[in-house]
């Protein structure tokens, strides 16, 4: 069965253990918060879906294989855009648990990180994260795995890992500059308008408004496929923020 403790930030503070099992169709998890983390006074429920309790809190992905993993923990992982690469890269066959566990421990989105007993990431994918001036080799290669899924496997591979669990199913990386980790937004291939232009044109008049919302830049703005850069709101210099997606935050 596997397992993996659940931590979190950079000082891999343990939250608890989760377990998972799969019989081929159907795939489980279940998580118990740690003793020291429920006797806490900052402790915190990871969730609504996970409330601060002792005893084990189990899903079922009877129905929707995704439900396997209790929301928060699902949001740790890849989406659409990441799962594709994911399983281009590493075959198929992957269970949530891969998924969740095989992602970039650096890049993951939020605060939670899982750990072997040697209080390491279970992530064996590794990539360096590439820099902001890298944007057009990162377009060409989500390109081409766009085009081609199946032909594209070195793509994959050089993508899978600075995907990480970007949430979506639209193509897209994490890159560093100024500091500061960032979404970087591809064109997609089956674009019909300029969704980036118009991405980056809302937040910037939602800041206008008054909206609190990530700071966003248009990259190579004068070619036909601009790149929306994000900044990773879950991110303040070395600290990871803790998040959860609205689905989490509302137990749905």
């Amino acid at each position: 069965m596997p397992e993996a403790i659940v931590a979190i930030g950079e000082g891999k503070r343990v939250v608890g253990q989760l377990r998972f099992e799969s019989d081929g169709r159907r795939q489980h998890s279940q998580f118990e918060y740690a003793d020291e983390w429920l006797k806490a006074k900052d402790s915190f429920s990871l969730s609504p879906g996970l409330p601060l309790r002792a005893g084990g809190h189990f899903s079922t992905g009877k129905e929707d294989k995704r439900s396997a993993l209790p929301g928060c923990f699902a949001d740790a992982a890849p989406d659409s855009w990441g799962r594709a690469l994911m399983t281009r890269a590493m075959g198929g066959g992957l269970s949530e648990f891969d998924y969740l566990v095989r992602s970039d421990d650096r890049t993951r989105q939020g605060a939670l990180r899982f750990l072997g007993e040697d209080m390491e990431p279970l992530s064996d994918v590794v990539p360096p994260v590439p820099r902001l001036v890298e944007l057009k080799r990162l377009r060409a290669l989500a390109q081409r795995f766009e085009r081609d899924p199946v032909g594209a496997e070195e793509e994959a591979r050089d993508l899978a890992g600075i995907a990480g669990s970007l949430g979506g199913a639209r193509p897209k990386a994490n890159v560093e500059g100024e500091g500061h980790l960032w979404i970087a937004k591809f064109t997609s291939a089956q674009d019909t308008k300029p969704v980036e232009r118009a991405e980056v044109a809302t937040l910037k008049l939602a800041a206008r408004c008054g909206l609190r919302v990530a700071e966003a830049e248009l990259a190579l703005s004068a070619s036909d496929s601009p790149i929306a850069l994000i900044r990773r709101f879950d991110r303040r210099g070395e600290t990871r923020i803790p998040y959860m997606s609205a689905r989490s935050a509302l137990n749905w």
